[in-house]
């Protein structure tokens, strides 16, 4: 990636480049984005390529924190649920890299139908196989960790369905983190993370005592649900709907012609 966009350099991005300055008869000019913005976007793009995996690993570690009430013997079935689980955010995890630099250039040039699309077509995609995984998983999770890791491993199928729910809101918030973060919008993130988390650590305590390892898991997921993937969504959805909805048209193109004035007659 090209650390400086200055005037007549060319900004490397993954898909392919554009001029910075929008010179040339088949460049393309950005509206929106000033070269501090993009350079910004770009030069720190591992931090924020990283952003939604490092709130996922926040929420794990305050969860198996929560674990250290229940016991040692109860730290073996939610682990191993967890790895199997973990397997159904892969697919949102490898495309995640892809899309981030993807959605930048898309901005650059402010094409707004390809965002709409490919954000559409990821989610569909995505969910579609995350879906079809974790719902085997929970219908069949028990005989399967049974069989891998023994009879103490096998975590209460309520644990199962509450790992599922987890699961499907993480892909469906890496998804959506890919374009928030390609725009820059990285401050409403970092503050749906740190209310989340702060709701998890006291769901836990209060669930973990009457429900075991499956209360640690739905106040990990309710957590976050409510006050991290709700807020992402929304914000990527006015982000799409109002900063990038087309520029309404010249008022002059809008308005109706002025008649021309007719010559007066000579006296």
């Amino acid at each position: 990636l090209e650390a400086d966009v200055q005037p007549g350099h060319r900004l490397e991005l993954a898909g392919g480049s554009q001029r910075a300055d929008g010179d040339g008869p088949e460049a393309h000019r950005r509206e929106d984005l000033d070269d501090g913005d993009l350079r910004a976007r770009v030069v720190g793009g591992v931090q924020p390529v990283d952003r939604a995996a490092d709130r996922l690993d926040q929420h794990r570690a305050l969860a198996f924190a929560a674990l250290d009430r229940l016991g040692a013997a109860e730290v073996t079935p939610y682990s191993v649920a967890w790895r199997l689980f973990s397997y159904g955010t892969l697919p949102a995890t490898l495309i995640f890299p892809a899309l981030w630099p993807a959605y930048v250039e898309a901005l650059a040039v402010r094409d707004i139908a390809w965002i709409r699309r490919t954000l559409s077509v990821s989610l569909r995609t995505t969910l579609a196989m995350t879906l079809t995984g974790t719902i085997l998983l929970v219908a069949f999770g028990r005989p399967l960790i049974r069989a891998w890791a023994g009879a103490a491993a096998v975590p209460p199928q309520a644990l199962l369905f509450w790992m599922g729910l987890w699961t499907i809101g993480g892909t469906v918030g890496i998804l959506f983190a890919a374009l928030l973060n390609a725009a820059g919008r990285l401050v409403g993130q970092i503050g749906y993370g740190l209310v989340a988390a702060i709701a998890n650590v006291g769901l836990a305590l209060a669930l973990v005592q009457p429900f075991g390892i499956t209360g640690v898991i739905a106040a990990l997921s309710i957590s976050y649900l409510v006050f991290g993937l709700i807020p992402t969504i929304a914000e990527t959805l006015w982000f799409v709907n109002r900063k990038l909805a087309p520029s309404s048209a010249p008022a002059e193109a809008a308005s109706p012609a002025t008649p021309p004035s007719l010559p007066t007659a000579q006296a």
